[in-house]
């Protein structure tokens, strides 16, 4: 039997184990923790936007302490001027101090004061913080510091903030996430959500700016409106258009439809989709164009602004000499892009920051708003309003008066704590005033003439770009043939367009794209070419007649089934069926239901050939037929003419032989042959 053990006797109960605890709790309180335990967050901030040279500059230390911390001092260290693009490692230091902060213990709110001589001119700086409580150090922070001179002369910004979230539905109609449905949630603090802007009106009411808006987002959120279905973790989600979704859809766009008439708002189309437009132009397809025009008219029908703007959006801001025709012949005045396009203008200018016309070969013209890559770097996934602040103060300093800024990428949602940081601080500086794309250009116009632009790109590297590019080739040729036969204005054609549209999408084609949204841009050029295919398979050709008529030529009548929803018009090709060049080539309309179609007076030779009915260049159906001449093409004439030679023929011969049989020799009797009857 085991012994036991006295109780109370293990290590962990009992007097021992009291003690123990309580000394540990001695130790927590006078031993210090590592960094992390005393310090949860920290962070430093300007106190105030801008800066003024010469004069001291404030930051703002702020966080939560885990615990009491005695002796905190802070080390900083002020580095510029120069661009924040660059990065501030090599930046000349203009000053170093070191701060007592004294005992600091939960909330931290504490204020530094810089030297005057750490700003000594204007521009942008980085002032590094280092706080710590002897040899343990509580955090290592770093901010931007805009500094400006005391007279500093007004400055003009438009901002341009994109609502581009990309195709979001598949063919069939289901949604494949939840983007668009969360972009109508009506939820302001939500960074995709469609309230966000209405709400910077709200909240500073002077503020004015420009949306750039996807016409595919507002084509999606109308068809949420009648109800939808969302594919979300494999499963499949109806939603009536009673449902809270759909009734969020409807009140997003009306948010939309509000901004629309907004004076401080000014909403600019994309072309449709949001393509890459450079891609599409590197290819030489026209789709650009059109979806430019889908675009306006998208825009103009679902939002009524009431007043149409002459500006377009280039998603990627990439803007190439071939793609500027795309936005001329749709009727845009001004199109917003990188400011890196002014390096390729065959003049340069001295403020490449100012709105600008430029021209291509074929004078396409269109009047270019530079988007500063500085502020666009400053305004990524997680905004930078100290950053920004700061490359406008650098942008100043060489100069500029007049800036246009825009997030740099045209998929990341809006960051609402820093849309409202950068309400904020514009609201609190006095010599910047913001204006729309439309009052900018009004208040800076360009000079007319216009300069010639040298910029080529669109080339996408990578076989799922390939793969793409390669499956929307295939499915334009069938598009432009049911052009041909169905005309501008019907409804394949128009659903055919889109799918091919949606197929073109940047959200595919961009660096670094999901490969399960380039799967869904393959199933749109799928859908592109299945919408096509479908209405050619509905024409049906039956047999060919061809029938003589005088002067050597024959009228070709074949039977057309149209069971398409649209008359068709289609080519009638004859041509020898060993090959060789097309004998007659007739036009003709079939209309819906069908007939038949006569090809008169088509003057061919005897033998085979084939009718070929096409669409464009797409051939619908090859029949073959023969052609026989006068009495080549009645056979039984030609077989009582060979029994009526052949009898003539015999009777001759038997005619000829009794005429030149030689006569019985003088002197005997004839012999006479008797014919015997049967015995």
């Amino acid at each position: 039997m085991p012994e036991r053990r006295p109780r109370g006797s293990g290590l962990l109960s009992g007097p021992l184990f009291l003690v123990a605890c309580l000394l540990g709790c001695v130790l927590l309180l006078v031993v210090p923790g590592p960094s992390w335990a005393l310090a949860s967050s920290l962070a430093v901030t300007p106190a105030t936007p801008f800066c003024v040279v010469g004069e001291t500059a404030r930051l703002h230390v702020t966080g939560t302490m885990a615990g009491p911390v005695g002796a905190v001092t802070a080390r900083i260290q002020v580095c510029g001027p120069g661009r924040p693009s660059s990065g501030a490692e090599d930046w000349p230091i203009t000053a170093e101090l070191t701060v007592p902060m004294g005992d600091l213990e939960g909330e931290v709110d504490y204020t530094i004061s810089l030297p005057a001589r750490a700003l000594p001119q204007a521009g942008a700086f980085e002032a590094r913080v280092t706080v710590g409580a002897g040899d343990t150090q509580l955090g290592l922070m770093s901010t931007w510091l805009a500094a400006v001179v005391s007279d500093q002369a007004n400055v003009d910004l438009a901002l341009v903030l994109p609502l581009i979230r990309g195709v979001r539905q598949d063919p069939s109609g289901a949604f494949v996430d939840s983007v668009i449905r969360e972009t109508a949630a009506p939820f302001s603090d939500a960074g995709g959500s469609l309230y966000l802007p209405a709400s910077l009106l709200r909240d500073f009411p002077g503020w004015h700016f420009s949306l750039a808006v996807e016409p595919a987002l507002l084509s999606q959120l109308e068809s949420q409106t009648g109800g939808f279905s969302e594919v979300s973790g494999g499963s499949l989600t109806e939603y009536s258009a009673e449902s809270t979704e759909a009734r969020q859809a409807a009140g997003g766009l009306a948010v939309l439809r509000g901004l629309a008439r907004e004076p401080a708002v000014e909403i600019i189309p994309t072309p449709y989709a949001a393509p890459a437009a450079a891609v599409l132009a590197e290819q030489g397809w026209q789709e650009g164009l059109e979806q430019m025009r889908l675009g306006r008219a998208t825009l103009q029908r679902v939002l009524q602004p009431g007043q149409i703007s002459g500006g377009a959006y280039v998603p990627g801001q990439d803007l190439t000499t071939r793609c500027l025709a795309y936005f001329s012949q749709a009727s845009v005045e001004y199109v917003v892009a990188s400011a890196m396009v002014t390096k390729d203008l065959a003049e340069s200018s001295q403020d490449p920051l100012l709105p600008v016309r430029i021209a291509d070969s074929e004078n396409n013209r269109v009047t270019l708003m530079p988007v500063s890559s500085e502020l666009s770097s400053a305004l990524a996934d997680t905004w930078d309003v100290p950053r920004f602040f700061a490359a406008v103060a650098s942008l100043l300093a060489d100069g500029r008066s007049v800036l246009i800024a825009a997030p740099a990428h045209d998929y990341a949602q809006l960051d609402p704590a820093g849309l409202r940081a950068l309400g904020l601080g514009l609201s609190q500086t006095e010599f910047i005033s913001t204006l729309t794309l439309a009052e900018l250009l009004e208040k800076h116009p360009p000079s007319s003439r216009p300069v010639f632009l040298s910029r080529f790109g669109g080339h996408q590297p990578g076989l799922m770009a390939h793969t793409l590019i390669e499956r929307i080739r295939e499915a334009r040729g069938p598009i432009a043939d049911l052009v041909v036969a169905a005309g501008e204005r019907a409804g394949p054609v128009s659903a055919a367009r889109v799918a091919l549209f949606h197929a073109e999408s940047r959200l595919w084609l961009r660096e670094g794209a999901d490969p399960a949204h380039v799967n869904l841009g393959l199933s749109w050029a799928r859908e592109a070419r299945r919408v096509v295919e479908g209405e050619f398979a509905a024409v049906h050709v039956g047999k060919v007649n061809a029938r003589e008529r005088e002067g050597r030529a024959v009228d070709v009548a074949v039977a057309v089934d149209n069971a398409a929803g649209q008359p068709m018009s289609l080519a009638f090709e004859v041509a020898p069926s060993e090959g060789g060049e097309p004998l007659t080539v007739v036009e003709r309309t079939v209309e819906v239901g069908g007939g038949t179609v006569v090809l008169e007076g088509i003057a061919v030779p005897t033998g085979r050939y084939l009718l070929a009915v096409r669409a464009g260049s797409t051939e619908l159906a090859s029949v073959p037929f023969s052609v026989r001449w006068g009495w080549a093409a009645e056979w039984w004439l030609w077989t009582a003419a060979a029994l009526v030679l052949c009898t003539a023929a015999v009777v001759t011969a038997k005619w000829w032989r009794r005429r030149t049989a030689s006569p019985p020799p003088k002197g005997e009797p004839a012999v006479r042959r008797v014919r015997r009857g049967p015995s």
